[in-house]
């Protein structure tokens, strides 16, 4: 006997140096061999569910544990071990009952109550389990991990300050633990102390060089405080560190993303998904990338992948949504987008993103239903507020539409396009005072101006600002549009640099004699400027009322004399006929297609006696001017070498050289507005109608020689054009 036990020990204590050696195989199989020779001998069943938890065969731990604990219910240590593991393979019941075992078992541990409070925690029970902690750290006063736990819990409670006092607390018990810096700077950034987040983050890495939490958290917040060239350099620190840190690939891939990098944006998502081919985000954020690159059918592509990984995907469903409105697959979009509610029917941007779809339809009224219901389940959607007052507009219910706008700024004060889409509505009647003061949003909210230059106008008079410089922006035609206030400004008391589109500068040079005529190829050092602002901010000056604009020129650009003769002897070839230019469509990709006019309506002009046509439409098709030719009996003259819209010069010309114009709204009213030239101006009655043809005017402010025809119904251009038609037989000569 005295033998047996003898051996039974030096199996023991080789078991347990084994053991100490991690050599856990040969560990176990002593334990094992011990067992034979003892089976109820619970220390040696407990030593083998250790090996068991070490080498990470959990459920042959389990089994071992409840043999020991059948053996003796009294083990607080096993319920303790039975517990962890359960929390491990997150059975958070089965983990919580055994913790509570231990506690019946033994009431002051510190563990137990701890570990249970981490369960708790995971079933959602967020006050219970902070009452275990706090009685944790009445058991350990000076217990830092357990301090780290309460402020963790406090921060998901949304207790930020007392999780800040608890984070604070613990670092004063232990300052070199990184992750309490490193679970402060995460409560930081939550109360958006961005700066205070990074300086933990700093220091957190400082005791942990490699703690690549950390520093892709940093590379984080580096984004939001806009250092994005910085935060580049944290995650390819990071990804040099460990290069399979898929965090780090998909973080640098959104930033790029921000930065319009999309190509390099596209690769690190791609990277991303080599190291975890199910990572749905990173195809849904591919698909997003393709979005602002304007390749929707590749956005759909990847958002169909990323919903292949994960059905339940509802922001894939909405973003797929939102690519199939810009193809105008309207009723594709709805359906996706009702797929992401019925995953989410508290999912607010989808009702605002099937709002925005039955605006496209001009569906107003449904748009507004849905607008109302975001609305109903966030009152703090900005966003949304902002599309229902777009919509009236639409509708012509403007003082709702300016209810909704300011209803916007108030939840958002930093919405410029609120601002912007109100100053747009007092300017389209004429309510200059109002008007102008908020277009200046233009540029963004206050703090993005532009390129730095100072817009400080409103505060002073235009002869006060010394040395200006007008900033080139918008298209051509607004380019147009505001060139024709300068000629009060062409003269020896100011000096102006104009910064215009390169296809501009021969005409504004050769009209203006004392402004200095500027690309941005050869701008000059904005340092030595007094003030500069955008050109379209020279209305605030000059156009403060209606009765300033009294003062506008008639005509106030000059073509090219040469080539307009030169075009007009082409054109006539001899007859005496009138010339008329034709354009009918544009190119903008939002409300392009409410300003274009079918070309079937342009028929009636076919009956104006001895008048010749000539297409001004620039990147018109072979098959849109062979329909004007066949179906409308218009022989309109193409003149194929000329390059209408590279070629803004010549296009110049080319109106200049007819006796009156019809045209959509596009650059050629501008041109011909420009030139005093009698145009005949069609309008949308819908969104297409920009804010500077006026209300209740049919003749425009900007451009005197300028006739303005709208649409009394949407989509029909029949009306408009036939008293077009009938007002050119009254006013034009046709000897």
């Amino acid at each position: 006997m005295t033998k047996d036990k003898n051996s039974n020990q030096k199996i023991f204590h080789e078991a347990q140096q084994f053991h100490r050696l991690g050599a856990l195989d040969q560990a176990l199989e002593l334990y094992k061999n011990l067992h034979e020779s003892l089976p109820k001998e619970v220390l040696i069943i407990n030593l083998i569910a250790q090996v068991y938890i070490e080498i990470n065969r959990l459920q042959d731990a389990i089994l071992w544990l409840k043999k020991s604990i059948k053996l003796n219910q009294s083990q607080a240590e096993a319920y303790l071990n039975l517990g962890s593991i359960f929390f491990q393979i997150e059975d958070w019941k089965a983990s919580l009952e055994n913790f509570n075992k231990v506690i019946n078992l033994d009431s002051k541990n510190v563990i137990a109550y701890f570990n249970r409070g981490l369960a708790l925690k995971k079933l959602s029970l967020m006050n219970e389990a902070l009452n275990d902690f706090h009685y944790a750290l009445s058991l350990d006063k000076n217990n830092f991990e357990i301090l780290n736990e309460i402020a963790t819990t406090l921060s998901e409670l949304s207790r930020y300050e007392d999780a800040l006092k608890n984070y604070n607390d613990a670092i004063k018990i232990n300052a070199n633990f990184p992750p309490l810096f490193f679970n402060r700077s995460l409560t930081l950034d939550l109360v958006n102390r961005q700066k205070d987040a990074l300086s933990d983050l700093d220091k957190a890495i400082q005791l942990n060089p490699f703690y690549l939490d950390a520093i892709n958290f940093r590379a984080i917040i580096l984004g939001k405080l806009s250092r994005y060239e910085e935060a580049l350099r944290n995650l390819d620190q990071a990804i040099q560190i460990n290069p399979k840190f898929v965090e780090a690939f998909y973080n640098k891939a959104t930033i790029l993303q921000k930065l319009k990098r999309f190509k390099e944006a596209i690769i690190n998502y791609e990277k991303a998904i080599d190291i975890n081919p199910q990572y749905a985000e990173a195809f849904n954020n591919i698909g997003t990338t393709f979005n602002e690159m304007k390749r929707y059918e590749d956005a759909i592509i990847n958002y169909e992948k990323a919903i292949d990984i994960n059905p339940q995907y509802a922001e894939a469903f909405n973003n797929k949504g939102s690519a199939l409105t810009r193809l105008r697959r309207y009723e594709d979009a709805i359906i996706n987008y009702e797929k992401a509610i019925d995953i989410n029917p508290q999912y607010a941007e989808a009702f605002n993103n099937i709002g925005t779809t039955f605006n496209e339809m001009k569906r107003y009224e449904d748009a507004i239903i849905n607008y109302e219901k975001a609305i109903d389940i966030n009152p703090q959607y900005a966003e949304a507020y902002r599309n229902k007052a777009g919509t009236m507009n639409y509708l012509e219910r403007f003082e709702d539409a300016i209810y909704f706008y300011d209803k916007a700024i108030e939840l958002d004060p930093d919405m410029h396009e609120a601002y912007l889409n109100k100053s747009i509505i007092y300017l389209r009647f004429c309510n200059f005072k109002l008007g102008w003061k908020d277009y200046e949003y233009r540029w963004g909210a206050p703090k993005l101006k532009k390129e730095n230059i100072s817009q400080t106008y409103l505060l002073k008079n235009i002869s006060e600002l010394g040395r200006i410089f007008l900033c080139e922006e918008q298209g051509i035609g607004d380019k147009i549009l505001y060139a024709s206030l300068l000629h009060e400004l062409d003269n020896k008391n100011y000096e102006i640099f104009l910064e215009t589109d390169e296809r501009l500068l021969p005409i504004f040079k050769r009209s203006f004699n004392h402004i200095k005529i500027v690309s941005k190829k050869n701008r000059p050092d904005l340092s030595l400027f007094d003030s500069g602002f955008g050109i379209a901010s020279l209305p605030g000056f000059l156009r403060k009322n209606i009765e300033a604009f009294k003062s506008q020129k008639i005509r106030f650009l000059e073509s090219d004399q040469e080539k307009k003769i030169n075009f007009r002897k082409i054109l006539k070839n001899k007859s005496s006929k009138q010339i008329c230019g034709l354009a009918w469509k544009s190119g903008n990709e939002e409300i392009g297609a409410s300003k274009s006019i079918g070309l079937e309506n342009f028929a009636k002009l076919s009956s104006l006696p001895n008048t010749i046509f000539v297409n001004l439409q620039y990147q018109a098709s072979n098959d849109e001017i062979e329909f004007l030719r066949k179906k409308c009996n218009i022989d309109i003259i193409n003149l194929k070498d000329v390059d209408l819209f590279n070629d803004i010069d010549s296009l110049f010309s080319l109106v200049d050289a007819c006796d009156f114009v019809v045209t959509s709204s596009n650059v050629t009213v501008h041109i011909a507005g420009s030139l005093g030239k009698k145009s005949y101006l069609l309008i949308p009655n819908d969104k297409g109608k920009l804010w500077y043809w006026h209300d209740k005017h049919t003749r425009s402010i900007w451009y005197p020689s300028v006739q303005i025809f709208t649409q009394l119904t949407n989509s029909d251009w029949k009306k408009p054009l036939t008293d077009v038609y009938e007002c050119i037989l009254k006013e034009a000569s046709f000897e």
